[in-house]
């Protein structure tokens, strides 16, 4: 797996892309996708691909149970396992979301 960019600027817009293999892709009928049942209609099997999630948290926390980083804008979670936006572009072997800033700043002593 990748991502990109290595680094961002603070305040300054970045689209985080992650590489890899296996992210969900957007399924070619309606019925079953990857072997289990997906949609139900033609706008469902569209939206498919967005499902994958994404989110940042600070250095050393547990992504499972941790808050989102609070320096980190254009991603959120309104429960630990339950983030958004959707991804603006995604494919089998990467996602992208647009427009992310670093906000603030963290001083390690």
């Amino acid at each position: 797996h990748t991502v990109q960019p290595a680094t961002a600027s603070q305040d300054a817009a970045f689209d985080l892309k992650l590489a890899g293999i296996g992210f969900p892709t957007m399924p070619t009928a309606v019925g079953t996708a990857y072997g289990k049942e997906c949609c139900d209609s033609p706008q469902e099997a569209a939206a498919y691909h967005k499902n994958q999630r994404a989110k940042i948290v600070e250095v050393g926390e547990d992504c499972g149970t941790a808050p989102p980083s609070q320096h980190v804008k254009g991603l959120s979670c309104s429960l630990p396992h339950v983030c958004h936006p959707a991804p603006t572009a995604s494919s089998a072997s990467a996602v992208e979301w647009k427009g992310l800033r670093f906000v603030g700043a963290r001083v390690e002593k």
